[in-house]
């Protein structure tokens, strides 16, 4: 159920940028921006809980 969720802040973060007038991240940078941005672990919460708002917050301040 993760990957519809991370799609889905995947494009947020690409249409923020967008929104600024940048180019669109590399999928080597919206990985290093999704894995920066990740909540501690929770009980059976696999490598993390990923921090949406972080994570777009990241992407924009990106160069």
């Amino acid at each position: 159920m993760a990957t519809p969720h991370v799609a889905g802040v995947v494009a947020l973060m690409q249409h923020a940028r967008v929104q600024q007038g940048k180019l669109s991240l590399t999928p080597a940078q919206v990985l290093l921006h999704l894995k920066a941005k990740v909540l501690p672990a929770a009980t059976q919460c696999g490598k993390g809980l990923l921090d949406a708002q972080a994570s777009v917050a990241a992407a924009m301040a990106a160069a």
